[in-house]
């Protein structure tokens, strides 16, 4: 309707399921996701990553006009495993407002969800517009061509180009900066991109 402000506010979650530290969960689980108002859905595919990656092609159920969806894959979870979902800053409500940045949260069929986190500070020479993807690539497990491989777990730089990487598994890490224009989570031939200068261990607790 006319009249009135524009809607500028973001989407944000208000409820998941699994909740968010829930430990034991079983392995037929749907994952659910609730958002505070009605979210674009075309801009959900590519959008939602979850490490352990999962075999298959994902379902969508939405309800609740469009703020709540179940995402249903052909596989079951692995047991005694932590599972870390993103909801990256590209995921928008009806009116186009985007989430300021990723929002992430971990659960476990197992005893208990992984607590390691990487945090960092994304700056490449010549731009300032601090919106990348950053993959992390378990070290013990990666190819000499990881970055032709879907990464281990993912998230985006904020903003200000900061990002944070929670609920990571005990191990080395190999960090790889991308603007991932497909949003294939690949290096593409011509795309811009940085390595850390360094790996990273995070240390069992």
């Amino acid at each position: 309707p006319q009249g009135g402000p524009p809607d500028v506010t973001p989407p944000a979650v208000e409820m998941t399921r699994p909740g968010s530290g829930d430990v034991l969960v079983a392995r037929d689980a749907v994952l659910s996701l609730q958002f505070s108002e009605p979210i674009d859905k075309s801009t959900i595919a590519g959008n939602l990553q979850i490490s352990p990656l999962r075999s298959g092609q994902a379902e969508y159920k939405w309800s609740n006009g469009a703020r709540r969806v179940d995402i249903i894959w052909p596989d079951s979870l692995r047991d005694s495993t932590t599972y870390r979902v993103t909801v990256n800053n590209r995921v928008a409500d009806r009116h186009g407002n985007k989430f300021p940045e990723p929002y992430t949260f971990a659960f476990s069929t197992g005893a208990q969800v992984d607590r390691g986190e990487i945090r960092g500070h994304v700056r490449l020479e010549g731009d300032k517009s601090g919106a990348y993807d950053v993959f992390a690539y378990r070290f013990e497990a990666m190819p000499d061509t990881f970055w032709l491989s879907p990464p281990d777990y993912a998230t985006q730089t904020g903003p200000d180009g900061r990002f944070q990487l929670p609920f990571l598994r005990a191990g080395r890490y190999r960090l790889l900066v991308l603007a991932d224009g497909n949003r294939d989570q690949r290096l593409a031939h011509g795309a811009r991109f940085a390595l850390a200068a360094r790996d990273f261990v995070v240390a069992a607790e």
